[in-house]
Formats: C-alpha cells, structure tokens, sequence
C-alpha cells in the first residue's frame, strides 16, 4: 500500500479554508490538487475533525484487513 500525498491535517484544512470562503482555484494553486480530488475530499470527510478522520482511516484499514482473512470453509 503506498502512503498516502496529503496528510489529513491538510485536508482538514482545505476543507476548512474552502468552508470560510477561500476560492477553489486558489486552494488547487497553493496545494496542488486537482479539482476531482477536492470534491472526493469533500464527500468523503466534509464535517469530520482531524480525530474523526483517522478514526475512519483506521476502520477501513481494519475493515480491509480481516476481509483479506482467510476462514477455513465448513461443510
């Protein structure tokens, strides 16, 4: 699994500064993202604290690993 580009304390960030008002092409320019992502980011974590937002990275990783799990089948 690669790591991933933004941390999620500049998401958080984003997000915030794009809630009070900063425009969209200026946050692209200064971060550089594309748009695409910021809307992926937006639907994703808009509304969550940087607390909440690693909690939903730990139980999707959580959650991707006992999928992986192997159960022995039973007849």
């Amino acid at each position: 699994m690669t790591s991933p580009r933004y941390s999620n304390e500049l998401i958080i960030e984003v997000l915030t500064l794009r809630r009070r008002g900063c425009p969209l092409a200026e946050l692209i320019r200064r971060y550089g993202f594309s748009e695409q992502t910021f809307f992926r980011w937006q639907a994703r974590y808009d509304g969550l604290d940087l607390r909440a937002m690693q909690q939903c990275h730990q139980l999707a990783q959580e959650n991707r690993r006992l999928q992986r799990r192997q159960h022995p089948s039973s007849p």
